[in-house]
């Protein structure tokens, strides 16, 4: 007999999983601790916990800040198809059909990408 059971040890994992066992600091000035308190005192919160928030809410937005809405991706996608079918034609060149459908298909793969770039700070470099 088991003295444990499979459930038992699932819930201590998933418990464990949420304890705050990780620290992180940082040196501050008088002045900005100063404002830090002032803040997390105005929301009702002890120090840490504003600062907690601080991050998650930082950590969120920049996640969020390289997401492209679907209406950028299609402007950067109409932008590549523009560039890429003049240039050719301004040039004198002829453009087939199969080689626009070639050109239409790469841009649909990689719009979001190249919008993704546009969003990221010196292009992802």
């Amino acid at each position: 007999m088991a003295i444990l059971s499979d459930e038992a040890v699932m819930k201590a994992a998933a418990k464990q999983a949420t304890l705050r066992a990780c620290n992180v600091s940082a040196r501050l000035t008088k002045t900005e601790t100063e404002n830090l308190d002032a803040l997390a005192r105005s929301r009702g919160l002890q120090r840490g916990d504003c600062i907690r928030q601080i991050l998650r809410a930082e950590i969120a937005r920049d996640h969020a800040s390289a997401t492209p809405t679907p209406e950028l991706s299609e402007i950067v996608g109409l932008r590549m198809l523009l560039h890429n079918v003049l240039k050719p034609l301004i040039s004198g060149q002829k453009m087939t059909p199969e080689t626009f459908d070639a050109l239409a298909q790469h841009v649909r793969r990689e719009k979001v990408q190249a919008a993704i770039e546009l969003l990221i700070p010196n292009g992802g470099r």
